[in-house]
C-alpha cells in the first residue's frame, strides 16, 4: 500500500512538473534568434572549405554520425545529417557566397523545431577568420520550447559547432556573443 501511494505521488509530481514546463513554454516566444562568434587563425578560404565540405562533417563534429547527400530541393543542395542519438535532420543550402556567407535551413515534416543557420565570415586581424553564426529558430511545441530555452540554451549548439571547428584546426576556441 505504501509503495503504491509512493508511485502515485511520484507520477503525480512528475506530471505536475511536465505540465508546469509546458505552461511556462507556452508563455515564451515561439521564435528566437541566437548569435555567437569565434575567431580562427586560418584564412577565410580554408575555413570555408571545411564548413562547406558537408560529407566530411562527421570527421570533425563528434556529435554527427553520418552526412549524406539528398535530392536537391528546388535546385538547391540538400544534406541529411544523422546525429549520435540517431536524430536525423535535412538541411538545404539556401545561400552560398564563397568565403563570406552560408545559409542553411532545416526542413522536414513533424520536427520539434525548424530554423536556419547563417554563417558570416570575415577576415580577422592577422589574416585569420571571424565567424558570426546566427540561428533563427522556431519551436512550436511549448514543452520543447521550454527545454530549448531554459534547459539547453538557444546558443548551446552554436557554441558546440564553433568549438568543434576550432578543435579541427587544432585550437581551443571560446565562442562569445558579438
Amino acid at each position: 500500500m505504501k509503495v503504491m501511494r509512493w508511485v502515485l505521488w511520484s507520477a503525480g509530481g512528475l506530471a505536475a512538473v511536465l505540465a508546469l514546463m509546458t505552461v511556462a513554454g507556452a508563455m515564451m516566444p515561439r521564435t528566437f534568434v541566437a548569435t555567437r562568434t569565434a575567431t580562427y587563425a586560418k584564412p577565410p578560404a580554408e575555413v570555408w572549405k571545411v564548413i562547406t565540405d558537408f560529407a566530411a562533417t562527421p570527421t570533425w563534429r563528434p556529435g554527427v554520425k553520418k552526412a549524406e547527400r539528398g535530392p536537391d530541393l528546388t535546385g538547391k543542395p540538400v544534406w541529411n545529417e544523422t546525429f549520435r542519438n540517431d536524430m536525423r535532420l535535412s538541411l538545404v543550402t539556401e545561400e552560398s557566397v564563397a568565403s563570406r556567407r552560408l545559409v542553411r535551413r532545416i526542413f522536414g515534416e513533424g520536427l520539434p523545431f525548424t530554423g536556419r543557420w547563417i554563417f558570416a565570415l570575415s577576415t580577422a586581424a592577422g589574416g585569420g577568420t571571424r565567424i558570426v553564426l546566427t540561428e533563427e529558430g522556431d519551436v512550436p511545441n511549448p514543452f520543447f520550447r521550454f527545454v530549448s530555452q531554459v534547459v539547453m540554451g538557444h546558443d548551446r549548439h552554436l557554441d558546440t559547432y564553433l568549438t568543434d571547428l576550432g578543435k579541427h584546426f587544432g585550437a581551443e576556441v571560446v565562442p562569445s556573443t558579438p
